[in-house]
């Protein structure tokens, strides 16, 4: 059984992205999609039989392997291995992959990934044919969305094109704006597994700038050697469809100037809230805002996990209240975020505010500035 996609997991391995100018803003240079582009890894290993009846004895064997390293925005293999490009009598093999990448700016972007292998195999009085085979693949399609927008997405991941004797399995995920810090996708991560096939019609997704990938893993067999048809294949489909200019949530854009940034991150170490609206306010609110701000190409991190973005650090712990100067004041603001468990005054990250986190500050401020 496949595993559901949830609102945080997504799939594939074969992806089509398309969007269409339906929705476009006022703003005639709103650029919805900009860079895209094709890493492909595939290997195939197949095997041509011909053997003679009723003895059972090979009259041909011919190996047909091949692995391909791609990265680009185009990609087309349609190759066949029969007895008249030098294969064996009675038998026909077959792979097919088709990969490409293409955005354009205001309307649509476009990705897609598809592996196939297959082989026939027919028989005579005297002999007869026989074919075995495997696939493993490694694929990312990838599109970037240059502003905040709302598009529909449509997911088609399907693992169920084999035929009699063959097996295909696909592992997949779609997933965005990827953090770059993490690999992970911030607001998006539908993924799937297995040998069937699903389709999910979601509606105006929310999207951030940043980088969308689709990352596939498929995997195919000819499961045993006999006289028949075989094809394995794993492919899926991606949509977005009806884009339109969109702003982010008010409690993410702190600042209200229509982006995610460091600013935001700086703001929130100001006056902590829950931007995650799970009920706790602590160091993933922040996270989550950074990440964001990384997807969009901002330099923005907590690497000290302070609750307070290195960038908007002024490089002197002991000032706790940022006035430029390591006073009784600050001491007091210190005393005061602890009381009231600002994520700020946990120093020692443990998520507990206790004897250790005030001692840990009056450390700091010992060592003055």
């Amino acid at each position: 059984m496949p595993k559901r996609p949830s609102a945080q997991r997504c799939s594939i391995a074969l992806l089509t992205a398309a969007v269409s100018s339906t929705g476009i803003s006022s703003l005639a240079s709103a650029q919805y999609f900009g860079d895209s582009g094709i890493d492909l890894n595939w290997t195939t290993i197949q095997t041509a039989y011909t053997y003679e009846t009723p003895s059972g004895a090979v009259l041909c064997e011919e190996s047909w392997n091949a692995q391909w390293d791609y990265i680009g925005e185009s990609l087309v293999i349609d190759d066949t291995l029969d007895n008249l490009a030098g294969g064996c009598p009675l038998v026909s093999l077959g792979r097919v992959g088709n990969a490409s990448a293409d955005a354009v700016a205001h309307f649509s972007a476009t990705l897609h990934l598809l592996l196939r292998i297959e082989a026939a195999a027919i028989s005579e009085i005297s002999r007869y044919g026989a074919a075995a085979g495997n696939m493993t693949g490694t694929g990312t399609a990838w599109v970037e969305v240059d502003q905040w927008i709302t598009a529909d997405l449509l997911l088609r991941f399907i693992a169920d094109a084999a035929r009699e004797n063959a097996l295909t399995n696909l592992d997949a995920v779609f997933t965005g704006p990827i953090d770059p810090q993490s690999g992970d996708g911030v607001l998006v991560h539908e993924s799937w597994t297995g040998s069937s096939r699903i389709i999910l019609d979601l509606d105006g997704h929310l999207l951030a700038p940043g980088r969308y990938e689709l990352r596939a893993m498929p995997m195919g067999e000819f499961r045993q050697l006999q006289v028949n048809r075989f094809t394995a294949q794993a492919s899926g489909y991606a949509l977005l469809n009806n884009p339109a200019a969109a702003n982010p949530p008010v409690a993410w854009d702190i600042n209200g100037d229509g982006s995610v940034d460091l600013d935001d991150g700086c703001l929130w170490a100001d006056s902590p809230s829950d931007v995650d609206d799970n009920g706790v306010v602590n160091q993933q609110d922040l996270s989550f805002l950074l990440a964001l701000a990384r997807a969009a190409g901002h330099d923005a991190t907590d690497n000290n996990l302070d609750g307070v973005p290195d960038q908007c650090d002024d490089g002197c712990p002991a000032d706790f209240n940022q006035d430029g100067n390591a006073d009784f004041f600050d001491v007091q603001a210190y005393l005061g975020a602890f009381v009231s468990e600002n994520p700020s005054a946990d120093l020692n990250n443990d998520e507990v505010f206790d004897f250790f986190d005030v001692l840990e500050f009056l450390n700091i401020f010992a060592q003055g500035c």
